[in-house]
Formats: C-alpha cells, sequence, structure tokens
C-alpha cells in the first residue's frame, strides 16, 4: 500500500513531535534543578534531557526528509502532466470575418439594409429594395433591378422615384436605406425571371413608390 504523507496533515504531524521533545526537555530540566544531592533524580533528569537532544535532532531530520520528499514528488507529477496541461503560449487571435446578415423581403432573401447616400453606386447586376427607416422599422417603398459594371457604375439617386423615395421618408436622405440581391450572370431567360420576381415582390410588398397603393409592408430591424 503507497504512503501518502498528506493523510495526515505535516504541521500537526511535527508539531507534536516537537511539542513532546519540549515537554522532556522541560521535565529533565526540572528534575536536575530540583535534584539537590539526590544523585538517583540528577540521573533521571540527565535521561530526559538526552531523551528531548535526541528527539529535537530526529525530529528535525524527520523534517529536512519529507520536505525534500515532497519536492521531488511534486517535480515528477509536474513533468507527467499532458502537454496540453503544461504553459503553452496562447494561440494566435484568428480575427474571422462576421457572418453575412439579410433580410427577407416577401419570398426573397436580401442584404442587410446599407445607407442609400452611401451604396448608391452599383457594379453588378442586382434586384434592390429601398427602404424609408421609421422608428426602428423598415418600410419597404420601392423595388427595381438594375444593371452595373465597374466601367459605368448604375446611380440610384438618379431613379425618377427618388424624390417619390425622399417625400415618403420626410425628406430625411439619412433614413433612406437600400438591400441587394445579387444577380448570378449569363442566367438562360435571365429577362423574364428578373420580371416574374419584381412582379412577386410588388405584389407581396405593395410599395408606395411603386404603385398608387398608399399600403407598404415593413420589415423589424
Amino acid at each position: 500500500m503507497k504512503f501518502n504523507f498528506a493523510e495526515i496533515p505535516p504541521l500537526v504531524f511535527f508539531g507534536l513531535l516537537f511539542i513532546t521533545d519540549f515537554v522532556l526537555f522541560l521535565v529533565g530540566g526540572l528534575l536536575k534543578v530540583t535534584a539537590g544531592e539526590n544523585n538517583q533524580q540528577k540521573k533521571k533528569g540527565d535521561k530526559f534531557l538526552s531523551y528531548s537532544r535526541y528527539g529535537f535532532f530526529i525530529t528535525f531530520l524527520m523534517l529536512i526528509v519529507f520536505i525534500l520528499i515532497t519536492f521531488l514528488l511534486t517535480k515528477e507529477e509536474k513533468s507527467k502532466l499532458p502537454f496540453s496541461l503544461k504553459k503553452t503560449p496562447p494561440p494566435p487571435f484568428i480575427n474571422y470575418p462576421p457572418p453575412p446578415q439579410f433580410i427577407k423581403i416577401g419570398n426573397f432573401y436580401f442584404s442587410k439594409p446599407l445607407k442609400l447616400n452611401e451604396e448608391n453606386y452599383i457594379t453588378v447586376s442586382a434586384l434592390y429594395a429601398i427602404l424609408c427607416k421609421k422608428n426602428n422599422k423598415y418600410d419597404i417603398i420601392y423595388i427595381g433591378n438594375v444593371e452595373g459594371n465597374n466601367e459605368e457604375p448604375a446611380n440610384l439617386l438618379e431613379n425618377e422615384q427618388y424624390n417619390c423615395w425622399l417625400e415618403y421618408c420626410g425628406q430625411e436622405t439619412k433614413n433612406l436605406y437600400v438591400a441587394f440581391r445579387i444577380l448570378k450572370k449569363n442566367q438562360k431567360k435571365k429577362e423574364e425571371k428578373i420580371q416574374k420576381i419584381l412582379e412577386i415582390l410588388e405584389n407581396q410588398t405593395n410599395p408606395v413608390c411603386q404603385t398608387s397603393n398608399s399600403h407598404s409592408e415593413s420589415i423589424n430591424n
């Protein structure tokens, strides 16, 4: 059976040993002082003093051995730790890009709303929705499509319905937003599909600047 020093509190164990040695020393000294001419009591006192000296020496030696063994065992346990528990340099911080954000308009997904006055130039083929932000909600006020490229980007601010957008949004350009749905290149029957999607979206959202209907659908922010 393996002996474990932790089962006996070291301070209590060695404290009791030192106290015992000290009591023997006191008893021996008392016997010597009170012996007078009694040689037998003096010899008895000498024995107690001798016992206390040996006791102190052995206790001190045991304490040194205990400290040494504890140090060696602790060092050995640390050397056996798995690599993952040892001190290792922290892994380099990896700045992953944030996940893309989308909003659902009708049955279709568009990009998150972007400020129109900052994202008004379009260099791709895309469907877009003009939104007016009111009380943390986005009112859909226009649905359209655009053909843009790097050489001739399309400018949404030149749309013929731009004044309607401003009027509905209280002449506040800061509250006008745009959301995009990028279209695939070289798509067969592209124009037909675009028109079909636009018709579906118009019927589902009723944009106020696209029809005479004053109703518009709202999307929670």
